[in-house]
């Protein structure tokens, strides 16, 4: 564990609304987004926004909103980088996982 958690994005989301002392649900959907794509926009990488061309690298969680995703920071129910699963429930899948194309997400 790093001194200033663990290089989970979504965590790190959280900690930037606990610092900047966000409150309101657009606060906090900024937070998401800092976290989501300011990264990539630094590094000249495209953005992750699910649009025809978009890199297919998402981590799929349970929330009712972006808000309460923030705060509550729920485990990650799917992983997916290059189009490809590379977890599920927290645990590393299978070399033989097909791509998200070619299979229905469970």
């Amino acid at each position: 564990m790093e001194p200033f958690g663990n290089g989970d994005m979504l965590h790190r989301t959280q900690q930037l609304g606990q610092v900047t002392g966000a409150r309101t649900d657009d606060e906090l959907a900024r937070c998401f987004h800092v976290g989501a794509h300011d990264g990539a926009d630094v590094l000249h990488l495209p953005r992750v926004d699910f649009t025809s061309g978009s890199p297919a690298d998402f981590v799929l969680v349970h929330g009712e909103c972006l808000p309460q995703i923030v705060v509550d920071t729920p485990p990650p129910e799917l992983v997916v980088h290059g189009g490809r699963v590379v977890a599920r429930n927290g645990e590393p899948a299978g070399a033989d996982e097909e791509p998200l194309r070619e299979q229905r997400i469970r």
